[in-house]
């Protein structure tokens, strides 16, 4: 995978190449009985919380230039991509797996700061 730093943009935004298209497809893991419980946290946020989460995934699934401090790749792990989204003192952390196209969301933390 090769990163790209526009000149155009500062070093805070990051273009992802992975032998994809820049559109991404956000994937929530799925139980085995059928449940998503990332989807479902996320459901059950206030209306304000919830939608700039969806907002922030939005972002994360159709732009081809995503800001670092939305998306980033964590250090010393394999692959395990965060998607951070700050919403007034809270923040949610979502973490996921880069799979070709899609974005496989495995967990999601919230916390206040």
């Amino acid at each position: 995978m090769a990163i790209y730093w526009p000149n155009r943009l500062s070093l805070r935004s990051v273009r992802i190449y992975a032998n994809m298209q820049f559109m991404k497809t956000i994937v929530f893991y799925t139980l085995t009985n059928d449940r998503k419980p990332v989807a479902e946290y996320i459901k059950s946020l206030p209306s304000k919380q919830a939608e700039k989460v969806v907002f922030v995934l939005d972002l994360v699934e159709t732009s081809a230039v995503v800001p670092q401090k939305f998306l980033k790749k964590l250090k010393a792990t394999d692959g395990i991509w965060e998607v951070r989204v700050q919403h007034g003192k809270n923040i949610f952390r979502l973490l996921e797996f880069l799979d070709g196209d899609e974005l496989l969301i495995c967990y999601f933390e919230s916390c206040l700061h």
